[in-house]
């Protein structure tokens, strides 16, 4: 019997699971306790009695973007680490987390990397041609930017960091980029034309074309499940965001998809049918916004939207109904403050989403289920806390 999972896992050889009943024939399991570190790399929190053998893989240093190699066997991420002093690209073996390998050159700053469909190569941006020194990192006193440096440039290597290529030479941004599975081709962000857009490019680094090219920014791309279109946010007015599509089997201009009303787009999913995109919206502020979930047919017609919920005003001192600090700003004023939603995720038969919410009157997260159709969610009670969880399908066989 072919039944549907939700689950947050860390490792192929280690699934981290909580079980419970969601519908017939489905069942949960998610990842979003604070665990405390151990000996071994071993982490767990005395509360939980439900999560074991979660490992630590990196100690010391700043480690992020870790993406698995086709096989499961690796991660490629980038860090930070003594002796380098910005962000290099590193393979490390599951088996083996301390046995790390540097891929990229060990100068300038590297991001993003990402194995190949054939497990043979990794592909990652490096700023290393411009400057064998870190670039001047940028101002961030009124918060977290990205820099878009026009050094990086797109790279790739074996595993082992022999055999670099370049596989772009511009003065421009390029960097962000992803391996279509079904012919190596690398889709990649890119500032050639005076705006952040979308380009493709052969997996040798040959026939850069346009993915996507749009008025105005377009970013978190993504690939249907045939591979054979891109779709991605578009953001041309700081209170306006639209979705853009784009067929790669023709030569067509892409197709710009005008969301009503939606200020902000994000967490754009296509079915695995390949039938809608689904999404994450928010609507105007303060008290009229509204966060919610939307999904559009990926052939046309009008959006539709799922589920949506206002803004909030809790009471003085953050305490909404009788609970304390949960929405704590720091100060007394009465602020509205829209609901959050994330990790939003289709089931692999495309009838129902997933996603993680704090749009319960408690106001801690929780996990949903939602049908394609619309109707109300299913809150799975078991699955409280006090942080937005991440959520994903998969088929089991039993």
């Amino acid at each position: 019997m072919r039944n549907l999972e939700l689950l947050s896992e860390v490792s192929h050889a280690s699934s981290l699971a909580l079980w419970f009943k969601l519908l017939p024939y489905f069942s949960i399991a998610i990842l979003s306790a604070p665990l405390v570190s151990h000996s071994q790399g071993v982490l767990h929190d005395e509360r939980e009695i439900h999560l074991t053998e979660v490992r630590q893989l990196t100690f010391g240093g700043e480690n992020a973007e870790a993406y698995w190699s086709p096989d499961g066997s690796e991660l490629v991420f980038q860090s930070t680490r003594t002796p380098y002093e910005c962000d290099q690209i590193f393979s490390m073996p599951i088996s083996d987390p301390a046995a790390l390998t540097l891929v990229s050159t060990g100068q300038g700053r590297t991001t993003c990397g990402y194995f190949t469909a054939d497990n043979e190569r990794i592909i990652f941006s490096s700023t290393h041609a411009d400057s064998l020194q870190c670039p001047v990192p940028p101002d961030r006193s009124q918060g977290y930017v990205w820099p878009l440096y026009e050094s990086f440039q797109i790279y790739s290597a074996k595993p082992d960091g022999s055999d670099l290529v370049p596989l772009t030479d511009t003065n421009s941004y390029d960097a962000e980029a992803t391996v279509c599975s079904t012919d190596g081709s690398i889709v990649f962000t890119s500032t050639r034309d005076g705006d952040l857009e979308l380009y493709r490019m052969d997996a040798d680094g040959s026939n850069h074309r346009i993915g996507i090219r749009q008025a105005g920014h377009v970013e978190e791309p993504i690939w249907s499940p045939d591979e054979s279109r891109l779709a991605g946010i578009g953001l041309d007015h700081p209170w306006r965001g639209f979705l853009v599509m784009k067929d790669l089997t023709d030569d067509l201009p892409p197709r710009r998809v005008e969301l009503t009303h939606f200020t902000h787009i994000d967490s754009i999913t296509w079915s695995p049918d390949g039938a809608y995109i689904a999404g994450i919206f928010r609507g105007p502020q303060p008290k009229e916004g509204k966060t919610g979930i939307f999904t559009i047919p990926a052939d046309g017609g009008e959006h539709q939207i799922l589920l949506h919920v206002g803004a909030i005003r809790p009471h003085p001192g953050g305490g909404l109904r009788g609970i304390p600090t949960r929405y704590s700003s720091g100060s007394a004023s009465r602020r509205w403050l829209p609901k959050r939603m994330a990790g939003l995720c289709w089931s692999p038969d495309s009838n129902h989403l997933a996603f993680s919410s704090d749009m319960d009157e408690d106001g801690a997260f929780y996990v949903y289920s939602l049908p394609r159709e619309g109707g109300s969610p299913l809150a799975l009670g078991a699955t409280r806390s006090d942080w937005p969880q991440q959520v994903m399908w998969r088929w089991v066989t039993k």
